[in-house]
């Protein structure tokens, strides 16, 4: 009589180690990230991306003059700080009735570090994407100034959006992102990688061409990262904003309480 052979249970890998691909914050001891270490887990940052921003000539040789555009799509925080930091270089105050359309809530609550806020002049959708285009499509009327990076399948989509609802518009490039060496980046011994936009994951496979996660879990941040990922045949196991959870830093906890002890 043979004996019956033991199953084994596959035993889950200890999550250790979590990657944050944006540079480290000024003071780490401000990082929302901080709030994760109960979860005996180390923290670490590590830039994925480089972004070189453009010169005055630049931005005049596009000969989009803002002062004729009564409203300013952002898509990102990058975009924002290199907008105003181009109209502080061309010394051009805002208008106080320029409107500011933003495709997130959390884009929208960035952009209060650089005017008064006023909620007649801040539009943004409360969730999804499409709710952004409805926004666009019932102030068509305006002519949209859309700083834009040189390369962001994003800002082609409501680029497209624009031309199909023949909005005037333009998208003056304002800052160029480009992939980060990452060549001494040991990356298989993360257990989760935190991704922001999909040029972090455009770069890691550009830095890493072969890459498979195997034990890694991927966590995203955005539709358009969301997107970026699955496109790349990465298995997206955390991901925000959601219903539940409004930030990744949240996301990422709750997917840790249901596999760590708190410390």
């Amino acid at each position: 009589m043979t004996t019956p052979k033991k199953t084994t249970k596959k035993r889950r890998r200890t999550i250790k180690r979590i990657l944050v691909s944006q540079p480290p914050p000024a003071d780490v001891a401000l990082s929302p990230f901080r709030q994760l270490e109960k979860y005996n887990v180390t923290i670490e940052y590590r830039s994925f991306i480089e972004i070189r921003a453009i010169n005055t000539r630049e931005y005049y040789r596009q000969k989009t003059p803002i002062d004729q555009y009564t409203a300013v799509i952002f898509t990102s925080r990058k975009a924002i700080d290199h907008f105003f930091d181009m109209m502080n270089r061309i010394r051009y105050e805002m208008r106080p009735d320029i409107r500011y359309f933003c495709t997130s809530e959390q884009v929208a609550i960035y952009l209060q570090k650089f005017i008064t806020y006023r909620r007649r002049k801040i539009f943004y959708p409360e969730s999804e994407t499409r709710d952004f285009f409805k926004i666009l499509r019932k102030y068509k009327k305006e002519k949209f100034f859309f700083p834009v990076p040189s390369t962001y399948a994003g800002a082609q989509k409501i680029i497209e959006f624009l031309e199909k609802h023949q909005v005037d518009y333009s998208a003056p490039v304002f800052y160029h992102i480009e992939a980060a060496d990452l060549s001494d980046l040991d990356i298989n011994r993360f257990d989760i990688i935190a991704f922001f936009s999909p040029f972090g994951v455009q770069s890691l496979f550009k830095n890493f061409p072969d890459y498979e996660p195997g034990h890694t879990k991927i966590a995203v941040f955005g539709e358009n990262t969301l997107k970026a990922a699955e496109e790349k045949g990465l298995e997206v196991h955390i991901q925000a904003p959601t219903a539940e959870h409004r930030s990744l830093v949240g996301a990422i906890e709750a997917y840790l309480k249901k596999h760590k002890r708190v410390r």
